[in-house]
């Protein structure tokens, strides 16, 4: 599995804590990645996570910066006893050099913060707390019961169109937001993606004039482009 606890600032400043957990079942991953050294490990699997099981997000993900996270790769079903050890065995390198990773058992783990930012011992128990609390209860987010809003994408020699099918338009207007057909250049899509990252998240706010906290009692927004899904978010088991 593959737990992940992110501090983030979103571009206009607000700050949260992203959690996720991934599971390794039914995945193509190595099975010797367990025996190779702490950091080559969480080097592998932090780059196939597997797939995902359930997430608590506070700040939507796009263009967001990350102040500091933590993060453990281990074996399906490692206990919450191994998990606490590691963290245990983690935090007192991680307040000395603001990133260490350790091996606890059968669970490798990591953590980072940014120089100058909140207090580091403060930053590691918040996102150990949040870490553990979501490996100890993961039921999947609230959001998972309603269907997704469907985005359709259109992209032509000048840029790309954004727009709700009729029955998403149909529930955003239910939700008081308001629906709108967004064009972008192709161009000025570059330059927002240099700034913020992938267009997706934030294009579903713009098409629904709704806040990201709005859009998820929605059940988030999956993309579509010429029939076939391209994006969505939050990410869905």
């Amino acid at each position: 599995m593959y737990l992940s606890a992110q501090r983030v600032q979103a571009p206009r400043g607000a700050t949260g804590i992203n959690v996720a957990l991934y599971r390794h079942s039914d995945t193509d991953l190595d099975a010797d990645v367990w025996a190779l050294d702490p950091g080559r490990t969480m080097g592998r699997v932090s780059g196939h996570p597997g797939r995902l099981e359930t997430s608590h997000v506070e700040i939507k993900p796009g263009g967001n910066r990350v102040l500091s996270f933590i993060e453990v790769a281990a074996p399906d079903g490692v206990s919450e006893t191994e998990l606490r050890g590691a963290f245990e065995a983690l935090r007192a390198p991680s307040l000395a050099h603001h990133r260490a990773t350790v091996r606890v058992g059968h669970a490798t783990a990591s953590f980072s913060a940014n120089l100058g930012g909140k207090d580091v011992g403060d930053a590691f128990d918040d996102l150990a707390r949040a870490a553990l609390e979501l490996y100890a209860n993961p039921a999947p987010p609230p959001w998972l019961a309603s269907p997704a809003l469907v985005i359709e994408v259109q992209s032509d020699d000048d840029g790309w169109r954004f727009g709700l099918d009729e029955p998403s338009a149909a529930r955003v207007i239910a939700a008081g937001g308001q629906p709108a057909r967004v064009r972008i250049r192709h161009e000025v899509a570059d330059d927002f993606r240099k700034l913020y990252g992938h267009l997706y998240p934030h294009a579903a706010q713009w098409v629904t004039n709704l806040s990201g906290e709005a859009l998820l009692e929605l059940g988030g927004a999956k993309f579509v482009h010429g029939g076939q899904k391209v994006a969505e978010w939050p990410a869905r088991p």
